[in-house]
């Protein structure tokens, strides 16, 4: 889920780079919103194994 979130922030930004209308705050939002979707889950896994107590 990572990197299908990974691969549409970078599609979305893409699109909206090379359009030639004028874009809004909507755009930097969604491309915003797929990146935290790819990078947090991953890092929240990372803090939590770290937190957990080693298995014997």
């Amino acid at each position: 889920m990572s990197i299908i979130a990974l691969v549409a922030s970078i599609a979305f930004g893409s699109i909206t780079m090379l359009s030639d209308e004028d874009s809004d705050k909507n755009d930097l939002y969604i491309v915003t919103v797929f990146l935290i979707a790819a990078f947090a889950p991953k890092a929240v896994q990372k803090f939590a194994e770290a937190k957990l107590p080693p298995k014997d």
